[in-house]
């Protein structure tokens, strides 16, 4: 309402300045011009979109982009524990067998050994058999020589043992991770870099032999 009485104010001042109806035509088509060009800038306004509006819609995307990324390294670092805890079993288990298998060795060269330096028990036996005990000697002591699995034991056991301590530091290293050092879960940059300093140290540990053990 304000504005088509300031319309028709102005269209008449034109008109008399002018003079005549050709004129106050003219005035109109101005004025007609003129409020169509502030109502097409209006609207244009009105159509932008807040520049903070924008900025927040691009963080938001890169945000979840980066969550994204964090989840995909998390679950790759979860994988590489449960493969290291697999190594880790494996190892022990191993450990345990080729303990047994040195004790039942050196077992068998004590009391075969024993029995031959016997002479009394060896003239009880007969012959043949003191023939066999003579071969299961020297094969389990050729076997010890050879294989050293009480040595491989130790070697076994003390992977185990590593495999265990890494994947616990690890472990608390990521709960740190996730609770503290990012809360929010949208960089994965933290869990790469433990997870390349995790695979470096069981690298480390597999490499392990019979020359670089530690006694």
């Amino acid at each position: 309402m304000f504005d088509a009485e300031i319309i028709a104010a102005v269209v008449a001042v034109l008109g008399t300045l002018l003079g005549g109806a050709t004129s106050t035509d003219v005035a109109v088509r101005i004025i007609g011009q003129l409020l169509k060009g502030k109502k097409q800038k209006e609207l244009e306004e009105s159509a932008e979109v807040p520049e903070a509006i924008v900025i927040a819609g691009e963080a938001g995307a890169l945000s979840s982009q980066n969550q994204v990324n964090f989840q995909i390294s998390h679950n790759h670092l979860l994988r590489r524990l449960a493969e290291t805890t697999i190594q880790q079993k494996r190892n022990q288990i191993t450990g345990r067998i080729l303990m047994f298998s040195s004790t039942v060795l050196t077992a068998t060269q004590i009391i075969i050994g024993t029995v031959m330096t016997t002479e009394l028990i060896k003239n009880l036996l007969s012959p043949t058999l003191v023939g066999i005990m003579g071969i299961a000697v020297i094969v389990s002591s050729s076997i010890n020589q050879k294989f050293s699995p009480g040595v491989g034991a130790q070697i076994a056991f003390q992977k185990a043992d590593l495999f265990k301590a890494l994947i616990r530091d690890a472990e608390n290293k990521v709960v740190i991770l996730l609770t503290e050092t990012n809360p929010d879960q949208d960089d994965p940059k933290p869990v790469n870099e433990l997870t390349t300093k995790f695979s470096t140290e069981v690298r480390k540990i597999e490499a392990i032999t019979k020359k670089n053990s530690k006694p």
